[in-house]
């Protein structure tokens, strides 16, 4: 049980980071055309957004687990 909250906390921390790092990248890429940006950007924004995906997967099943023992105890 604690390496998977371990876990979840790292993606949850993590993911957001990446995403946030990666936005300047991509507007330094626009404005030099230097490729190398283009691939910094993506190399960070594409895992962060897998871990965003993964954070929402865990949200929707913690959602139901409330939403199930909320049923049962009526």
């Amino acid at each position: 049980m604690a390496g998977g909250l371990a876990l979840a906390a790292a993606v949850l921390l993590l993911g957001p980071a990446l995403l946030y790092a990666a936005i300047p990248g991509f507007y330094v890429a626009v404005g030099t055309g230097i490729t190398a940006w283009n691939v910094y950007a993506y190399s960070l924004g594409v895992p962060g957004l897998i871990a965003y995906y993964v954070v929402a997967f865990q949200y929707v099943g913690d959602a139901r687990t409330v939403v199930r023992a909320r049923r049962d105890r009526t």
